[in-house]
C-alpha cells in the first residue's frame, strides 16, 4: 500500500503469521523421574507468531523489519 497519496515515500507491507501445534505423547517417559517407554501421556500446544514490516522507499532503498 502507498505510504502518501502520489507514492513519493514509497510503499509499506504489514504481515506476519500465527502457528498453532497440539502435541500428544504416549509411553515416551517424559515426565519427572521417569525413564523411556513407560505408561505416560503429555499433551502441549506450541506456538509461534511471526509479524513483519517491509518499507520500500524506492528501488535502492529498502526497510525490513521481523519479529519472532
Amino acid at each position: 500500500m502507498p505510504v502518501d497519496n502520489c507514492g513519493r515515500w514509497g510503499t509499506v507491507d504489514v504481515g506476519g503469521q500465527v502457528w498453532l501445534r497440539y502435541h500428544h505423547e504416549v509411553a515416551m517417559g517424559q515426565q519427572a523421574g521417569a525413564t523411556r517407554f513407560q505408561d505416560t501421556v503429555n499433551d502441549s500446544m506450541l506456538t509461534r507468531v511471526r509479524l513483519y514490516t517491509n518499507w520500500q522507499l524506492c528501488d535502492e532503498c529498502r526497510f525490513y523489519i521481523e519479529g519472532i
